[in-house]
């Protein structure tokens, strides 16, 4: 998009970019923008256009450069609970060697946060096959076992007293098949 402006005004004539620039920044106020054309007559539109465009990309820099702040704020302020000493180098040199000591940092963090998932993912997985292995979950479900606890929920309601009848399946089903 911004590509299609650049070309738009690449196309036009200065003195067309100059009015442009006119009715943006005087907006409705006519005295303003008689003064503003005033003064296009007088450097002329090339000039007027370039001195404007100038004064809004130094502008939009120094908003770029205030969001980039913010932004680093933010991560800042997010990674504070794991790294308190951030809080340190705010105070003292700034939000930008806070910043970049962050990221000096977080390739260790991230290391580690990846070791530790990994052997979370290691001990799920024992307890995962542990788990197959074990003769509760090779059980043989009849029908009669989920009619008899499916009744027995039914006409009172407690799961406890269906226990009981799937507590033979639960520990000996493998045996009984």
């Amino acid at each position: 998009m911004i590509n299609k402006i650049l070309a738009k005004l690449k196309s036009m004539s200065w003195y067309t970019v100059a009015l442009l620039i006119i009715f943006i920044v005087a907006g409705p106020e006519a005295y303003i923008g008689m003064e503003l054309f005033s003064l296009m007559e007088l450097l002329g539109a090339s000039t007027f256009a370039f001195a404007y465009l100038v004064m809004f990309k130094m502008f939009f820099e120094r908003v770029a450069d205030e969001i980039k702040k913010v932004i680093m704020l933010a991560v800042i302020i997010a990674a504070l609970p794991f790294a308190f000493e951030l809080l340190i180098f705010v105070e003292v040199a700034g939000i930008e060697t806070a910043y970049a000591c962050l990221m000096i940092m977080i390739a260790p963090f991230t290391q580690l946060i990846l070791r530790t998932a990994e052997r979370v993912k290691c001990v799920l997985t024992k307890i995962y096959t542990r788990g197959q292995n074990h003769p509760m979950f090779k059980t043989n479900i009849f029908a009669s076992h989920v009619l008899a606890g499916s009744l027995v929920i039914l006409f009172t309601g407690s799961l406890f007293l269906s226990t009981i009848v799937w507590l033979p399946v639960m520990m000996f089903g493998g045996l009984i098949a």
